[in-house]
């Protein structure tokens, strides 16, 4: 019988991190974007949030700081802030 397996770790070194990042950006040209920051992220003044139903994100800067209502996708309304960086995705020749 085989020990028990330890689950993947969900870490990442700066490295790695910096590796799926410039994986990510290869990715998206092939499609013809480009990930931008949005003028919120670089101040740091947007808060993310995902629907508990559906599952929906929905990025709130604090130029709008009121309270969330109903998710747009699905009708329900509680909301479970997140930590992810949210970037603006362009196509590379400028047209979006």
């Amino acid at each position: 019988m085989d020990a028990p397996r330890e689950p993947a770790s969900t870490s990442t070194s700066g490295a790695s991190a910096a590796i799926d990042e410039a994986l990510s950006a290869a990715a998206l040209a092939l499609f013809g974007l480009r990930v931008e920051p949005t003028i919120m992220m670089e101040r740091g003044q947007q808060k993310v949030f995902q629907c508990a139903h559906c599952g929906t994100t929905v990025v709130q800067s604090s130029l709008a700081p009121g309270k969330l209502g109903a998710c747009p996708a699905c009708g329900q309304g509680k909301w479970w802030q997140q930590k992810l960086p949210v970037s603006g995705i362009h196509e590379i020749d400028g047209r979006g």
